[in-house]
């Protein structure tokens, strides 16, 4: 089948655009993907970034922290092409999204920074990071079976 891959943080749905994660709120710009597992596993879990501004760490860890990585799989009557979707389509359309992983982020005194970019033009510095650093990916559906039988246990045996 295929599949609209896209993250969930805390500012909204972004759907995966291109290899490099350009991200889109318009899944008129999602690129169409195959729901193939080992493939969803590594298109989805490339979505942290390289390099980051070196004031905007604590924002970046923020975003990320806690984001849920999924798909959807539209109705095929709502592609433009097998490459993308009718340029009409709201993410109401696309159906029940499937999620996969939420990401923990680690926090910023554990990241690996590799290399510091200072920019010329504006005086920024950017760092490249080793992504595996940043944090760690959760099966979602794991963590959500553990919170529901938690829940069911505390119904069960109030104090």
């Amino acid at each position: 089948m295929k599949a609209v891959i896209f993250i969930e943080t805390k500012e909204g749905i972004q759907f995966k655009c291109d290899t490099f994660w350009s991200k889109s709120e318009k899944p008129k710009n999602a690129k169409i993907y195959s729901d193939n597992p080992t493939e969803l596993k590594g298109w989805l879990q490339s979505v942290l970034p390289h390099t980051i501004y070196k004031n905007r760490l604590e924002y970046v860890r923020d975003k990320y922290q806690g984001a849920k990585l999924g798909y959807f799989t539209p109705d095929e009557t709502l592609f433009e092409s097998p490459y993308n979707l009718k340029s009409y389509i709201t993410t109401d359309q696309l159906g029940k999204p499937t999620y996969l992983w939420s990401i923990k982020m680690n926090d910023i005194s554990e990241w690996v920074i590799k290399k510091e970019h200072p920019d010329e033009k504006d005086e920024e510095v950017t760092v490249d990071v080793e992504t595996d650093s940043l944090g760690e990916f959760i099966d979602y559906k794991q963590t959500q079976r553990d919170k529901i039988i938690s829940d069911v246990l505390k119904e069960k045996d109030p104090e």
